[in-house]
């Protein structure tokens, strides 16, 4: 039962190092797999607190209306967000993680796969398919 639905349920805030970029993931496993990562239990990614100093690293679900519109969202508010390839075919971090792909090879495809913005929206909208 959630006593407060007001409070964010944050795993990984006690290992962060804040003077670095902040990766926030949706699911606990997938935190651990990516240095200096939290993971937000709830579908909403943002933690305004720390705006500007995050990457926001949603599910690689281009068909989910859901998703789709919170990136939308982040990226309209200027947060930085991913937006996974096309030859990405897994759901998430973790599923990456269990098809072979290494973690060194998810984190340079995260660094490159990083936007913000109008280039974000732009790209947003050959990345949806819905």
């Amino acid at each position: 039962t959630i006593l407060n639905k007001k409070i964010k349920k944050i795993f990984g805030l006690n290992r962060a190092n804040f003077s670095k970029p902040l990766q926030i993931v949706e699911g606990p496993i997938d935190s651990l797999f990516i240095q200096n990562s939290i993971a937000v239990a709830q579908g909403d990614l943002r933690i305004p607190k720390y705006k500007g100093n995050s990457i926001l690293i949603p599910d690689n679900e281009p068909r989910n209306k859901h998703t789709c519109d919170n990136i939308e969202k982040y990226l309209t508010q200027n947060y930085k967000v991913v937006l996974w390839p096309k030859e990405i075919d897994q759901k998430d971090i973790n599923q990456m993680v269990l098809s072979g792909i290494t973690v060194k090879e998810i984190q340079q495809i995260i660094n490159k796969n990083t936007y913000a913005g109008l280039e974000g929206l732009a790209v947003l909208s050959s990345w949806k398919k819905i």
